[in-house]
């Protein structure tokens, strides 16, 4: 389905952000669930990992039990 939608080829590796997070300058903040089965947190742990490594400024706030949609109160506050 991924192919499908995505496709392959060298605009994959082109689009990736954790590719090229040496060329992210601004500090980054993200939220993710560890039940998210659109995007699994391993995706926001390496993006985290590669931007910490380019001596980027990360910030990864992680919500245990929380899906995609962080459909919980305390979370979006």
């Amino acid at each position: 389905m991924v192919d499908a939608f995505i496709g392959h080829g060298p605009h994959v590796q082109a689009g990736s952000p954790a590719r090229h997070a040496d060329r992210i300058t601004a500090p980054v903040l993200m939220f993710h669930g560890d039940r998210d089965r659109n995007v699994g947190i391993d995706e926001s742990r390496l993006m985290a990992s590669r931007l910490k490594g380019a001596g980027g400024k990360v910030e990864l706030v992680e919500f245990p039990g929380l899906d995609h949609q962080l459909d919980d109160d305390g979370a979006r506050t």
